[in-house]
C-alpha cells in the first residue's frame, strides 16, 4: 500500500485517515468485518489524532464529516463541517467541498 506508506511517511494523519476508512469500507463490503472495524479505529484515530493538533484542519474535519454522515451522525457531521470552513489558508477545493456538503445537509 504505497499510498499509506507515502502519507506515514509525510506525517500526513488526514490522509492516512481517510485511506484507513476506505480500506475499511472495502473490508466491509467484503464481509471482513474484524478487519473493517480495526481499519476503521485506525482511520478515526488518525482524523481525531489531527483534529486534536490542528481543530480547523479543514481535510481532516471534511474527511470526518463524511464518516459521521455515514454512520448516521449528522449533528458531529456539522461540527466537523464548521471547524473545517473555520481554517485559515486558501485550500479552495477543501472549503469548496464543505460547503457543498454544508448545504445539503
Amino acid at each position: 500500500m504505497y499510498a499509506l506508506e507515502f502519507f506515514e511517511k509525510d506525517n500526513d494523519e488526514a490522509e492516512e485517515g481517510r485511506t484507513y476508512l476506505a480500506i475499511s469500507k472495502s473490508l466491509l463490503d467484503s464481509n471482513e468485518l474484524k478487519e473493517a472495524k480495526i481499519a476503521e479505529d485506525y482511520g478515526r484515530s488518525s482524523l481525531y489524532n489531527c483534529i486534536k493538533n490542528d481543530p480547523n484542519n479543514p481535510k481532516a474535519n471534511l474527511y470526518l464529516a463524511l464518516f459521521l454522515l455515514d454512520k448516521g451522525d449528522k449533528d458531529q457531521a456539522k461540527e466537523a463541517i464548521r471547524r473545517g470552513l473555520n481554517a485559515q489558508g486558501d485550500n479552495d477545493i477543501i472549503t469548496s467541498k464543505l460547503l457543498n456538503l454544508s448545504e445539503n445537509l
